[in-house]
């Protein structure tokens, strides 16, 4: 059984789907490894175009600069390639699993349990 996000989706009077405020609800540990979700195919190429537009719009403009120095520190730790297991081994200090000591008792392997990017 999968994670369920509780409360339930319901329909309004138009038929369109309500979403409401809630939580998943883990009814069963995982069997298996868990993994990372893989980042989106050229991602890292399609951030670098945005960067790119980002400094060639606001670089000159002195009210602008809080912003590009937010998106040069954003650049800085964003992953430089679309492969999520590289950019996870390389900061496995920005991730935590909570429970992890509880829930995986006995493995001191910090790098096995990922969680997921999505």
């Amino acid at each position: 059984m999968y994670p369920k996000w509780l409360p339930e989706d319901k329909l309004n009077e138009d038929g369109d789907i309500m979403i409401p405020g809630g939580m998943y609800i883990l009814w069963k540990l995982p069997e298996g490894m868990l993994e990372p979700v893989p980042l989106e195919p050229r991602s890292h190429i399609e951030l670098q175009k945005v960067y790119y537009k980002v400094l060639m719009s606001w670089e000159d403009k002195p009210d602008m600069q809080t912003h590009v120095e937010e998106w040069r520190r954003f650049m800085e730790i964003a992953p430089k390639t679309d492969d999520v297991d590289q950019y996870l081994q390389e900061h496995p200090e920005q991730f935590h699993v909570p429970f992890k000591d509880t829930l995986f008792r006995g493995n001191n392997d910090s790098t096995t349990f990922y969680v997921s990017t999505s």
